[in-house]
């Protein structure tokens, strides 16, 4: 009788052992006008380590947040493009070549807007995958 009864503690303990959730902390952003704040948990971490942690817990949304890593990147190109025709329009004594520097701009602005907005996207779409995932 001691044998059935320690064998059923021991199975009632590594079923309770079975049962507990070890899930990593829920993700979130807050969006600043110079920065933006990342917290996992209620740990404030960089944006290193939050790419690490998505890597870890959830390849889709690794994926999202490589997309905006290099929206970012392309955006950040895209406006110093937009600051050498904006200068060079500036400078230009002929009336083509000004034309020609501010177009230059105009489109490289739009490039940059449209990259930004694609990447604040994609950050967003890594973030409710990731807490979707875990059930946040």
């Amino acid at each position: 009788m001691k044998q059935i009864l320690l064998a059923a503690t021991l199975l009632f303990c590594f079923s309770l052992h079975g049962q507990t959730e070890n899930k990593p902390p829920k993700l979130r952003y807050t969006s600043g006008f110079f920065s933006t704040k990342w917290e996992l948990g209620d740990k404030d971490v960089s944006e290193k380590e939050v790419r690490t942690h998505l890597e870890k817990h959830s390849s889709e949304a690794y994926h999202y947040w490589r997309k905006a890593e290099g929206n970012g990147k392309t955006s950040l190109v895209f406006s110093v493009i937009m600051l050498g025709g904006s200068i060079a329009g500036l400078v230009a004594e002929k009336d083509e070549t000004k034309l020609i520097g501010y177009s230059v701009a105009a489109g490289a602005g739009i490039v940059t807007l449209v990259t930004t907005l694609s990447g604040s996207s994609n950050a967003d779409k890594a973030v409710t995958t990731y807490n979707r995932k875990f059930g946040y």
